[in-house]
């Protein structure tokens, strides 16, 4: 440690590490933007495709269904969330 002292001082040392957190800390908001974008691109080319958005609404529309048999929504609640899946 004496030699890295006899360099740099202690609040150059400080500084420097300061600096490096930085530039980490950057690094990581950067990935994380990156690979946000990344799954809403693949999202979004999922929900274009005809062929799964049938499916959605399909899976959309059973769940919808076991919510209104198990009683958590009303008829009325069911046949609202209904129309705007189907439109």
């Amino acid at each position: 440690m004496n030699s890295i002292l006899g360099v740099f001082g202690p609040w150059q040392i400080i500084f420097l590490l300061l600096i490096l957190g930085l530039i980490i800390t950057i690094v990581l908001v950067i990935v994380r933007l990156t690979v946000g974008k990344s799954n809403s691109i693949v999202i979004n080319n999922k929900v274009s495709d005809p062929e799964n958005n049938k499916v959605d609404r399909i899976t959309s529309l059973e769940r919808l269904q076991k919510l209104r048999d198990s009683g958590v929504l009303s008829e009325e609640e069911f046949m609202i969330e209904k129309n705007k899946i189907i439109d």
